[in-house]
């Protein structure tokens, strides 16, 4: 094996395990939030740390035992518009710490995953010749 094929199977295999990782760091720390209805209250354009532009959506949500709390997170796919109702997930033991819960963000988020997935599989079982 020389050192191209070896840096595609590397390649390859880093693409099917690291966000196959993500995706279960991400369902364990979520598994147990509480999912709620929230409301866009605003949105804030910035430029995210490797400058880009980027979108902060501000939104007002209120926990199981009738507290309200506010949130923001960048964490959404698809941008919301103000005083649309998006769905988002707290702690039970911290009904402050929240995170972007839509159906539409987590479909879209899966079929990253799977995608990437996908091309690190095609990599890893294509024959070098092709490369």
């Amino acid at each position: 094996m020389d050192g191209d094929e070896l840096f595609i199977r590397g390649f390859a295999v880093a693409l099917m395990v690291l966000p196959s990782l993500f995706a279960a760091i991400m369902w364990i720390k979520h598994r147990k939030w509480i999912r709620v209805v929230a409301t866009v209250q605003s949105l804030r354009k910035r430029k995210n740390p490797q400058g880009s532009p980027d979108t902060v959506v501000h939104y007002k949500y209120t926990d199981l035992h009738g507290r309200n709390h506010r949130g923001s997170s960048t964490g959404f796919f698809l941008k919301p518009k103000i005083g649309a109702e998006t769905r988002v997930m707290y702690h039970p033991e911290d009904p402050g710490v929240s995170d972007p819960a839509s159906t539409q963000d987590r479909i879209l988020f899966l079929g990253i995953i799977v995608a990437m997935f996908a091309a690190g599989l095609f990599f890893l079982l294509m024959p070098m010749r092709m490369v």
